[in-house]
């Protein structure tokens, strides 16, 4: 995900596109709308996590916001829907196409032949109301699709302003796994739903009329396939144009379309039926990103769990962090000998401290060790420790998640969302902090992975820090997306701003860290 934008959430009534780079910083005073919006991140997870009925859990594993009416804004007398867009990159290559193994659209991929098509970025635009999606428009090059429901069925789909669907051949597939209801073509005659790479006999023949009727092109059935087979494929305007304009052995077409552009009506109607046959395939591929990524979501609460001087054992298997670090302690338990040591011997180089477990009968204690100090319980020190041992430990969890990646030659996206990590932190901490978020950022891209850390703070030191390592070049200031938060009149306002090559951030405000009048 490159970018976020929230419409009529809490006291968001609109964000703006809030660009998500590799490290991005939501700085704000206390209830300015800050923790919504990173918020957002483990309320999607939650929802995918579960079959479900309702488009969004509001409540779950990770967050509770009560109801829907509960998010949209207070005193909000209109009925609104609740808006989510967001920008993401389509997968381009074979061995991403891995992911649809297990969809009946693995088939048609292939045959798409994603690895040659252009830049595939995608605008999405959702809009919620309480208990369905009630429309989208998903972009991708200059196409675009929109779709309204009503009741569970299509109300319209258009595409391209200027295509209106026949809503008698297709139908809504509203999976309880996806986030995205899907549009799929319905074959005349059936009851049944099949997908397009079934019903392509049928969804090709208005593309044939054209080509027979208006261009007067006659070929035998076989080969009039493999001409228009040439032509589905994802691909802008523009480039459909060209095809069109060099496509070897149709004669006629290449003399129509020689000296057209892309406002000529037969191209425009020839475009959108392209489009309407390959729609499913964007929109599974959508989902199943969607799905991908906020699996490989982390959220960490703003207060996480106080240690406690025993832990009784449980025979569960536990591999991640839960959002308020309640299981850490089992994590470390499942641990084998060498995972541990590994983790000790990184937080040691990286903070200056190593964490391990002190096994007794039934039980477990969390013990830590500060330089050359003596091993001591975790319960014994300040609440700093136990606040930041989380984050460490999952941030140690992705690096060594994005080793297996390099080592099974895998590509994945992770998302690390942290609320106040400078809990109790003494200041030089919160630095050293930093410094590790820098090197987790610098490991993914080594290894051709994507990590992103979210978080929203009220600490100067953390920012500061970010600003000493770009001066330092540690970090590249175009990695960083500074967010300033406000509000006025129960309405949250989005900045964004950046760190100049020096390490100061730019159109900072007057007063914006500074105590209330």
């Amino acid at each position: 995900m490159k970018k976020l934008q929230l419409k009529n959430f809490r006291s968001i009534r609109d964000s703006g596109e809030i660009e998500i780079k590799p490290i991005t910083v939501l700085l704000g005073k206390n209830s300015c709308g800050k923790s919504s919006f990173i918020r957002m991140f483990p309320l999607i997870k939650q929802s995918l996590e579960k079959n479900r009925q309702d488009p969004l859990l509001w409540f779950g594993d990770y967050v509770d916001f009560g109801s829907f009416e509960e998010v949209l804004p207070k005193g909000q007398t209109e009925e609104k829907d609740l808006t989510i867009a967001f920008d993401m990159d389509l997968l381009k290559n074979d061995e991403d196409v891995r992911y649809y193994r297990n969809l009946g659209t693995f088939k048609y991929f292939k045959h798409l032949n994603l690895q040659k098509t252009e830049n595939m970025s995608v605008h999405v635009i959702i809009h919620f109301k309480q208990k369905h999606i009630s429309s989208y428009t998903v972009k991708f090059l200059n196409q675009e699709v929109s779709v309204k429901i009503n009741n569970n069925e299509i109300e319209q789909c258009v595409i391209n302003d200027d295509y209106n669907l026949n809503l008698d051949c297709y139908t809504l597939h509203d999976s309880s796994k996806y986030l995205l209801p899907n549009i799929l073509y319905v074959r005349k005659g059936k009851d049944e739903f099949v997908r397009y790479f079934d019903a392509q006999e049928d969804e090709l023949k208005p593309i044939k009329n054209i080509f027979m009727r208006e261009l007067g092109v006659k070929l035998k059935e076989e080969t009039f396939d493999t001409y228009i087979g040439k032509l589905i494929k994802i691909q802008s305007q523009k480039t459909l144009l060209d095809n069109l304009k060099k496509l070897s052995g149709c004669a006629a077409v290449k003399k129509y379309f020689a000296d057209k552009n892309c406002d000529n009506p037969l191209f425009k109607e020839i475009n959108n039926l392209i489009v309407l046959i390959i729609v499913s395939s964007i929109i599974d591929q959508i989902n199943i990103q969607i799905e991908d990524e906020f699996c490989n979501t982390f959220y960490l609460k703003p207060l996480r769990a106080q240690a406690n001087r025993y832990y009784r054992v449980q025979g569960i298997s536990v591999k991640s962090v839960d959002a308020d670090g309640s299981n850490l302690p089992m994590v470390l338990y499942n641990m084998t000998g060498d995972q541990r040591k590994s983790f000790s011997d990184w937080c040691n180089e990286k903070l200056g401290l190593c964490f391990s477990i002190k096994k007794q009968e039934g039980h477990v204690s969390l013990m830590v060790k500060v330089g050359d100090d003596c091993e001591i319980n975790l319960a014994d020190t300040g609440y700093g420790y136990s606040q930041v041992l989380p984050i460490i430990l999952q941030l140690w969890l992705v690096i060594e998640r994005n080793k297996l990646d390099v080592k099974e030659k895998m590509h994945n996206n992770y998302t690390i969302v942290i609320e106040q990590p400078e809990l109790h932190l003494h200041p030089a901490f919160q630095s050293k902090l930093m410094e590790v978020f820098v090197a987790l950022v610098d490991l993914a891209k080594d290894s051709g992975n994507s990590i992103k850390i979210i978080f929203e703070t009220h600490s100067e030191h953390m920012v500061n820090g970010l600003g000493r390592l770009i001066s330092a070049k540690k970090i590249k200031k175009d990695d960083i997306n500074i967010v300033l938060v406000s509000k006025e009149n129960n309405i949250s306002n989005f900045k964004q701003t950046c760190f100049d090559e020096n390490g100061f951030i730019e159109e900072w405000p007057i007063g914006f860290m500074s105590p209330e009048d």
